[in-house]
């Protein structure tokens, strides 16, 4: 006799769990993925959605689980009232190894590209930005930031693992610009100048450096010690050094070392395994160094070097002005050490930025 009853209710029932799941439907969909950052947002305990952002970046990190995305709008982050004090209401903290402290297996993106996007460490002692998390994404390809101002590094790491430093401007550091240390790191499209060390420096092992560009650093473009990095398709301009080499088994391909003060490629050490191949070398050494002068690349390895299918600046391959110089009978090859340079690319390759 109640069968109807029942019947009416679980048909009501349902009517309203279908009703429930459609109202949930309309509402905006919130990532609650991703926190965000923003100049006219504020720190809190509650902060980081997007009606509600974040003032600072370590705020939002402090926040942050594992996976998240943190994403930064435009704008200057760092000491704001440039009172020489960090860590008043929404400034970075500076504490620890750097101004911000990525210490968690997060992404973090700007919203906009580098040049909008400001990590000024304002004469801070520590690195702008220090990563001690595997697994970190910081920048991605126009989405990076301009890391500028510190009196340590722009950007530096603990020894880690699996991270990508992306889009992002190392600008007028008073060390280096980008440096990682670790395995299995990419850095890819960063732009390093006015470092008054080196622009990019990798050390440990498996890294790959690509599409970057350093210029004008106060030292070496790129700096690449370890074993069985990986060197491509970047472009070394005005440094004193292009890339300085010092490890084993690494890979230099496809870049360029152009109008550096001294030496296109210097080698202190390289072990069997190693490859300098498809590269532009030239117009480097033009102020001599220790009494070398049109150096393309400097051997001081103690051991041969192969270093064909490069392009030194003329058809008929190393040589005097206006090539640069390698190899046999160059002066380039410190004692004990021998450079092959033979054969090489009669063409300049592209240099695509």
């Amino acid at each position: 006799m109640n069968r109807p009853t029942a019947t009416l209710t679980i048909t009501a029932i349902l009517v309203f769990v279908l009703a429930c799941v459609f109202f949930i439907w309309l509402i905006p969909n919130k990532n609650v993925n991703t926190l965000y950052v923003a100049n006219n947002g504020m720190d809190s305990n509650t902060c980081g959605d997007r009606d509600n952002p974040c003032r600072s970046v370590s705020q939002a990190i402090a926040h942050a689980k594992t996976g998240n995305t943190i994403e930064v709008g435009p704008g200057r982050y760092g000491d704001l009232n440039k009172n020489g004090t960090f860590g008043e209401p929404g400034e970075e903290p500076a504490q620890g190894y750097g101004m911000i402290n990525v210490d968690k297996p997060v992404t973090l993106i700007s919203s906009d590209d580098s040049f909008m996007t400001v990590l000024d460490a304002d004469g801070t002692s520590l690195s702008a930005v220090s990563i001690t998390a595997n697994d970190v994404v910081f920048g991605q390809p126009k989405h990076g930031f301009l890391i500028v101002g510190a009196k340590a590094n722009g950007l530096s790491t603990a020894t880690v693992s699996n991270i990508t430093v992306a889009g992002n401007t190392a600008l007028a550091n008073g060390q280096g610009g980008l440096v990682i240390n670790g395995s299995a790191n990419l850095l890819q499209d960063n732009f390093a100048s006015g470092n008054l060390a080196a622009g990019i420096a990798v050390f440990g092992s498996e890294n790959e450096v690509r599409n970057n560009t350093a210029s004008s650093n106060g030292s070496q473009g790129f700096v690449i010690v370890g074993t069985k990095h990986v060197i491509r398709d970047n472009v070394a301009s005005n440094n004193i050094t292009g890339f300085g080499i010092q490890g084993t088994e690494i890979k230099l391909l496809q870049n360029t070392a152009l109008g550096n003060k001294s030496f296109g490629i210097s080698i202190d050490t390289q072990g069997a395994g190693g490859t300098i191949s498809n590269n532009n070398i030239y117009g480097n050494n033009s102020v001599p160094v220790n009494g070398l002068s049109n150096c393309g690349i400097q051997n001081a390895s103690g051991s041969t070097i192969t270093a064909t299918d490069n392009f030194w600046g003329i058809s008929s391959g190393p040589g005097s002005d206006p090539a640069d110089n390698a190899g046999s009978g160059s002066g380039c090859d410190l004692e004990g050490s021998n450079t092959i340079v033979i054969p090489f690319a009669e063409k300049s390759y592209s240099i695509s930025k």
